[in-house]
Formats: C-alpha cells, structure tokens, sequence
C-alpha cells in the first residue's frame, strides 16, 4: 500500500501535467486566433486587387493627358473665336451704317427728277414720265429730257444733261446740255431728236458729280 509521500507525489505529478495541458491548449488557441486575422486580410486584399487595377488603369489613362493638351488648344480656338467675331462686328457696323446713310439720303437728302418723254414736260407733269423704261418720240420727232430739282437742293452754279448711247460694252456720247441754272426756274431741259436704242442719261455739275441718272430706251 502506497504511504502518504507517494500519494503527494503522484498528487503533484497530476497537477504539472494538467497544468502542461491547459499551457499548451491556451498556445495553440492564441496560435489559431494570429493565424486567423492574417488570412482575412490576405482575403480581403485579394478582394480588393481588381477594384485596385481598374483604378489604375484610369489613373494610367488620364494621366498621359497633360494641361497643355487642353490649354494650348483653349487658347487658340478661342484666339480665333475672337478675331471672327471682331470681323463680324465690323462688317455689321458697316452695314448698319450704310443702310443709316442711304436712309439719311433718301429722306433727308436732295430732291432730284430725271423725266424723259416724247411731249413736253412741264414742271407739274415730270413726275408721271420718272419710270418708263422706253419712250417714243413725240410728232416732231423729239425726245424731251427733264432735270428738276427742290427749292435750295441744287447747290452748283453749273448744271450739264449728258446724254450716252449705249453701244455694246461701252457708251458714246450722243448729246451734251451743259448751262448755268436759271434764277427764275428750278428746272432745265433738252429737247432734240435721238435715234432709236438703249440710252444712259446722267446729270452732273462741273466737276462731274452725279446728280442723278437713269437707263432709257428709245423706240
């Protein structure tokens, strides 16, 4: 029979090895939960890689975009952009200022008619014979050319009726009335014989300023 010091021994004996049991199952557990952690983040990197990729294959592809890529081009374009419009504003002007002129002109400006008829014209019936673009000679034979002007319009002190045949490309001259303007009148006149074709008839003062002209033909 086994005494008391035996019994205490194998007492002891059991504890170490309960004891070495309990040490070594705490080990391996604390083992397992370091292991555990390091693959769920290899997990979720591996998860994660394609996302990463994709970005950098955005990164890569904007990146070989440059500022000057779009600065330079910015800036050409809108250099151009510029000068068409400063052209296009130039052009409107002028338009607006000749349409202001020819306005100005035509309600403002010096009242002139150029009648042509086959009669005599009168001061009062110059304005029924402004339109015809052909006449026929009266019974006589002769072509009447009216030049009438406005009270104070007529600022030259030489008036000439020139009268041109046109012929082909080019015009001759048929007849020429040139005289000072009557004090008492606001009109003068030539009356003579033209042959039948298409005529240009202008008046000017005498320097050769245009009055006012027009096309007729003769039948």
């Amino acid at each position: 029979m086994a005494s008391k010091k035996d019994r205490f021994k194998e007492a002891i004996s059991s504890e170490r090895s309960s004891m070495a049991d309990l040490v070594e199952g705490i080990a391996e557990e604390r083992e397992k939960r370091i292991e555990s952690p390091a693959a769920d983040r290899n997990h979720g990197r591996q998860g994660r890689e394609p996302m990463a990729r994709a970005r950098d294959s955005v990164y890569n592809v904007s990146s070989d975009i440059k500022l000057e890529d779009y600065t330079d081009s910015g800036s050409s374009s809108g250099g151009a952009g510029k000068i068409i419009r400063i052209v296009s504003g130039l052009v409107l002007l002028l338009v607006v200022v000749w349409v202001l002129y020819f306005i100005w002109g035509t309600i403002f400006g010096p009242s002139y008619m150029l009648a042509i008829a086959g009669e005599r014209i009168t001061p009062d019936s110059a304005s029924k014979w402004l339109d015809q673009e052909s006449v026929s000679p009266g019974a006589g034979g002769e072509i009447y050319i009216h030049f009438q002007w406005g009270k104070d319009d007529l600022k030259s002190d030489y008036v000439r009726i020139n009268v041109y045949r046109v012929a082909g490309d080019g015009e001759v001259e048929e007849a020429i009335l040139g005289r000072r303007p009557p004090s008492t009148a606001n009109y003068i006149q030539f009356a003579g014989p033209l042959d039948a074709g298409p005529y240009h008839v202008f008046v000017t003062d005498r320097e050769g300023n245009v009055f006012t002209e027009r096309f007729v033909s003769i039948r």
